[in-house]
């Protein structure tokens, strides 16, 4: 099965939460989640779990949530975290591996400690399913397609929106919005796997048709690459730097915008 239809199935299959629409929130007594990662908080508050959510990360803040913060994970407030008697604490794997305190600590019995990759679509739909069969939550499924015929299949360098002398991180192969990108029929110009930090020159040799420059807040900069004069895109959308279930209402957005 060709790459992009593959990915379409996984997008077609994608858990969402949607508490507001639930006449009972799930019952958990006693459950008391840290979650280190924004793309796991987010998760987490979309399955309507914000009731058992008793610390985060400093990163958690853009999504607007005001529990204790505890760290990240490269440094984390172990006594502070221990004083929120956590039953579960949740990280995003890191090419440095867990922290190996926490997992001492969850060796220990002190909480039940869990982690996932969330690079692509179906890590975000691994981690979802992994929620519900962990904490035991019903889940409600919906499902869109994505129009193949939205976009060209011109290549698009994908990045996020860099500073006036920083050029912007840029999405390779295997990444979530890579994913999103080759299901609406569109192509990456970066072949290269991951997220990867191109220099004007690296840009200039890829040659793009054109470059989608993607972010979080709104801005009128695009930083360098705006002196390579090839067209860009940007698009907004707070939840775009998120690898979590609210991909989808980012891939909605995202085709909206290209339609325009």
């Amino acid at each position: 099965m060709p790459k992009h239809l593959r990915i379409i199935v996984c997008l077609l299959i994608v858990l969402l939460y949607a508490c507001s629409s639930r006449e009972s929130e799930p019952k958990l007594p006693g459950v008391r989640i840290v979650s280190l990662s924004p793309s796991i908080t987010a998760t987490l508050i979309d399955m309507g779990l914000s009731d058992h959510l008793v610390g985060c990360s400093a990163f958690c803040e853009k999504i607007g949530t005001s529990l204790p913060v505890v760290g990240d994970l490269y440094s984390i407030d172990y006594e502070r975290l221990l004083r929120l008697q956590p039953t579960h604490v949740f990280l995003q794997q890191q090419t440095g591996g867990i922290d190996s305190h926490i997992e001492e600590l969850a060796r220990d019995n002190a909480f039940l400690q869990r982690s996932w990759e969330l690079n692509t679509i179906a890590d975000i739909m691994n981690l979802s399913s992994d929620l519900t069969l962990l904490l035991d939550v019903d889940q409600t499924k919906i499902s869109f397609a994505l129009e193949k015929s939205v976009i060209s299949d011109e290549p698009t360098l994908l990045m996020t929106n860099g500073t006036d002398q920083n050029v912007g991180l840029c999405f390779g192969n295997n990444t979530y919005l890579d994913d999103i990108w080759s299901a609406m029929g569109g192509v990456n110009a970066l072949k290269r796997d991951g997220w990867q930090m191109l220099s004007l020159e690296d840009i200039a040799r890829l040659a793009p048709s054109r470059i989608l420059i993607v972010s979080d807040v709104q801005s009128t900069s695009i930083g360098p690459v705006k002196s390579l004069g090839i067209p860009v895109i940007q698009f907004v959308h707070k939840d775009v730097l998120v690898p979590s279930t609210r991909i989808v209402q980012v891939a909605q957005s995202l085709q909206e915008r290209l339609a325009k």
